[in-house]
């Protein structure tokens, strides 16, 4: 780990030679391994175990790979809420992901009444607030923010008063980590639109550090998204996989953020680094999650959603969610499409294999 009072520009010339070594590991492996069509074992220590009989006990397992889920649930159904707050809570998963359209205050109470029934689980309660067309809580009696780059044109003061509002409403109601904010870098994206703040990372990293300092204020978690940056993408990453170089100017703007919040999560995207591996996302690849967490060992790295087109490819949700994991992922995110019968195929089969794995059970450590 770099000193405290590091040049930043230094952290983040040293970032990109990681990134770089990463993807030649990678080419001579590939080079030398083309004909072994079989999945390397993956090979650690025997984990250190609570005892040998916890390990192997099903509640046990189930409970090691549920707290690093962060699963959807839908309000728009408000008949169903009791009983899917009911599984969730049984199941004891992580994170709840809230989705819906303009939920409003009411919807929102009532579902802090519903979680207020097991007060022995906590779990993290997200939601996307970038602002504009993605804000889940902009129905009646919530603060409506224009969108993240009109929230970037403005000045820092009118900018920390607006988000000040409208965070505060929503630690009211119980949220407690806002997946934003959105600190790819570009402009005039067919794709991400009005939801890139702007090509200057200046004014990306002012108008996050306003996000951040203003969120952490009032003791709600943000994250930045999407690393290693969506900016110059031409293809939506909940269809497909796209391959692209990251620039210094995008890793520079995650950088020093990093470096001044060392501890803030970080969404890492459904792109692939294209002279590491076009053939797999960032979300699952262990050498660009490497490098991140090796420049800033203090980050919690969570996927974005892994039933999008970018990182499935094909794969069951299962195999996906195993990638993700092996890749480095702390927090499995999965998004509103996923029902709760996919979460619980996942649970179960990925509880089968911590009990039979101990490596795998490791990663869950």
């Amino acid at each position: 780990m770099l000193p405290a009072q590091s040049n930043p520009y230094l952290r983040t010339w040293v970032f990109i030679l990681l990134l770089a070594l990463a993807a030649g590991l990678l080419a001579y492996a590939t080079k030398f391994r083309a004909q072994d069509t079989t999945a390397p074992a993956l090979v650690v220590p025997t984990p250190p175990v609570a005892t040998q009989a916890e390990v192997v006990t099903r509640e046990y397992a189930q409970a090691q790979v549920a707290k690093n889920m962060y699963v959807p649930l839908l309000l728009d159904d408000s008949s169903l809420l009791t009983a899917q707050v009911a599984q969730l809570a049984l199941w004891r998963v992580g994170g709840v992901v809230v989705f819906g359209k303009q939920i409003s205050w009411a919807q929102a109470e009532q579902l802090e009444a519903e979680l207020a029934k097991y007060p022995d689980w906590q779990p993290e309660i997200l939601v996307d607030h970038e602002g504009g067309i993605v804000q889940r809580y902009s129905g009646a009696g919530f603060t409506k923010l224009p969108s993240w780059q009109s929230l970037c044109e403005l000045s820092s003061e009118k900018r920390r008063e607006l988000l000040t509002t409208s965070l505060a409403e929503l630690k009211t109601v119980g949220v407690t980590m806002v997946l934003a904010p959105m600190v790819d870098l570009g402009e005039n994206n067919k794709v991400l639109g009005t939801r890139l703040c702007s090509a200057d990372s200046q004014v990306v990293v002012a108008a996050a550090s306003d996000y951040i300092e203003v969120a952490r204020s009032l003791d709600v978690t943000p994250v930045l998204k999407h690393y290693p940056g969506l900016g110059g993408t031409t293809l939506d990453t909940h269809q497909s996989l796209e391959a692209l170089d990251p620039s210094t100017a995008e890793i520079t703007v995650f950088s020093t953020l990093l470096e001044k919040y060392p501890d803030i999560p970080v969404m890492v995207a459904h792109v692939a680094i294209a002279s590491d591996d076009p053939t797999k996302p960032c979300s699952l690849s262990a050498a660009c999650i490497g490098a991140l967490k090796k420049t800033f060992p203090k980050v919690q790295v969570i996927s974005d959603a892994l039933e999008m087109g970018g990182a499935k490819q094909g794969d069951s949700l299962t195999t996906t969610a195993r990638k993700a994991l092996v890749a480095g992922n702390d927090y499995l995110l999965f998004g509103s499409p996923v029902t709760m019968e996919e979460i619980e195929v996942v649970l179960r089969e990925l509880t089968d294999e911590y009990q039979r794995s101990p490596a795998f059970a490791l990663l869950l450590q």
